[in-house]
């Protein structure tokens, strides 16, 4: 049976959270001989924090593997800003954070262990505003530093173990609002406590939420606002899936609440620029699944006027049509936008993606150098300036961006497409051992941990390494294998204790 996307995700991170709740059945056997933590003030007791860090990177190397993650460098970066900005005036802000865009057509978001918030592309299609994503980020960030999740094991210890998994796998995904009758049988006491204290956390989760959008500048009456269009969502959903699958309760109660919280902040300072715009024009022209339909509806769009911003419409009109090949139609479309706009960055790299297109290679190159000495540390510019350099296949234009490159994954070593570019580059350069090198990390930052350390074993034993080379190589070795025996303990991954 073939699975959408939607049942693709919630299976991934069903299955990661029952595969960390190995041993859990155990500590329910075994309750008269393991005490529990006490979550009150400290829920953080139960997972350790390298527990939290390997479960996070499991989780997005699963949605990376499964084909979910939208990894594009202006998307991500845009919305990894909005989420930073409100952490800045959360409780936490020093917490560790993995924010990532899926590609799902559902309108819904989530937090899970590690801090990874997701959003799902068909929650940013539907806002009319920024503020209601930076409202549902809010809302999410919330559950990570109140420790929402943790603070659920402590009361799922009190059921049946399916009924913890269950409960427990639910609020993952943003919160429970009810689970079917039928699957909780005789047990549906014992179910509603449980969704009684999930319910608390996510009316929790709106209170500080929306005192940290107005602590960001954002609008708070905007939570309300998509807490609306999520009633919407809702009622029109339950006609074709179990009501145990909602994330979020939503209630006119909970609406109304929402709105007499934000009428009680200051009043907002917010002023809507087209950013946010350009971002969902971008994400609804990548993700389309034909170009031709991301084309027809932007030019429908502009055709009937509609959108606060029309220029995002061409925005993603232009990059519909590259996506196409389309590139002499793009041309006078972002001409016009620069021309109106000489100083929005986003206009000027879509123009040198434009003349690539098109084959003038020289004026893109140009284009991005200039850019790039303009935003030095834009790493957004860095990358596509990279890219561009490569295209060139020369040794002289691979070293230069080798060096680019080499300074993005010092601050960026996360990123597995940047290790590609990194592996390109040295190849193209003649340094076949950092290529292989790179290759190796490029692996390892997709969760193939196991081909990444099969790769750096087998460099290791060249002869022609010199003796920094070894021991670089040897150390990063040695590391991967330990993580590869934790992994394998937690029950993460299967395999041996021993990959050497």
């Amino acid at each position: 049976m073939k699975l959408s996307l939607r049942q693709r995700l919630q299976l991934i991170v069903m299955l990661c959270l029952c595969v960390w709740l190995t041993g859990f059945e155990s500590l329910f056997a075994q309750e008269d001989r393991i005490l529990l933590p006490d979550l009150g003030a400290s829920a953080d007791a139960i997972f350790s924090d390298s527990e939290e860090r390997a479960y996070a990177r499991q989780l997005v190397y699963q949605l990376r593997q499964f084909g979910l993650l939208i990894e594009d460098p202006q998307i991500n970066e845009f919305f990894q800003d909005m989420g930073y900005r409100l952490i800045a005036h959360s409780d936490e802000p020093d917490r560790p954070y993995h924010f990532v865009v899926l590609n799902e057509p559902s309108i819904n978001a989530f937090a899970a262990p590690g801090g990874v918030i997701a959003l799902h592309s068909g929650m940013i299609l539907v806002a009319e505003e920024e503020s209601e994503i930076a409202g549902v980020l809010a809302h999410e960030i919330v559950h990570v530093t109140q420790n929402h999740l943790e603070r659920s094991f402590e009361e799922a210890r009190k059921l049946t173990l399916p009924l913890a998994l269950l409960a427990v796998g639910l609020i993952a995904v943003g919160g429970v609002g009810a689970i079917a009758p039928a699957l909780l049988g005789t047990q549906g006491l014992s179910a509603q406590s449980q969704i009684n204290f999930t319910r608390q956390n996510e009316y929790e989760a709106d209170r500080i939420g929306i005192q940290i959008l107005a602590a960001s500048r954002y609008d708070p009456h905007a939570m309300a606002t998509m807490f609306a269009k999520l009633g919407r969502a809702s009622r029109n959903f339950a006609i074709r899936v179990p009501e145990y699958l909602r994330t979020h309760p939503i209630t006119t109660t909970r609406i109304a609440e929402a709105k007499n919280r934000a009428d009680s902040m200051p009043p907002s300072r917010y002023i809507e620029n087209i950013d946010f715009f350009l971002m969902q024009a971008r994400i609804r022209a990548l993700i389309a699944r034909f170009p031709q339909d991301a084309i027809r509806y932007f030019r429908e769009e502009l055709a009937l006027g509609k959108g606060r911003f029309p220029d995002a419409n061409r925005y993603g009109l232009v990059l519909a049509l590259q996506q196409a090949g389309q590139y002499e139609d793009a041309e006078p479309i972002i001409r016009e936008l620069l021309d109106k706009a000489p100083g929005k960055l986003t206009f000027q790299i879509e123009m040198a993606h434009v003349d690539l297109g098109l084959g003038n290679q020289r004026a893109a190159m140009q284009r991005f150098e200039n850019l790039y000495r303009q935003y030095s540390g834009n790493r957004v510019l860095a990358r596509y300036y990279a890219e561009a350099l490569l295209q060139s296949d020369t040794p002289i234009m691979a070293q230069d961006a080798l060096q680019i490159l080499r300074q993005e994954v010092l601050q960026t070593r996360t990123n597995p497409d940047l290790y590609e570019l990194l592996a390109q580059a040295s190849m193209q350069a003649g340094d076949d051992i950092r290529a292989n090198s790179a290759s190796a990390e490029a692996a390892y930052w997709r969760g193939q941990i196991h081909d990444a350390i099969i790769q750096l074993q087998r460099l290791s034993e060249r002869e022609d390494l010199d003796y920094y080379q070894r021991a670089r190589i040897t150390a990063r070795l040695s590391e991967m294998r330990l993580e590869f025996e934790q992994l394998v303990r937690l029950g993460y991954i299967n395999g041996p204790t021993t990959t050497g």
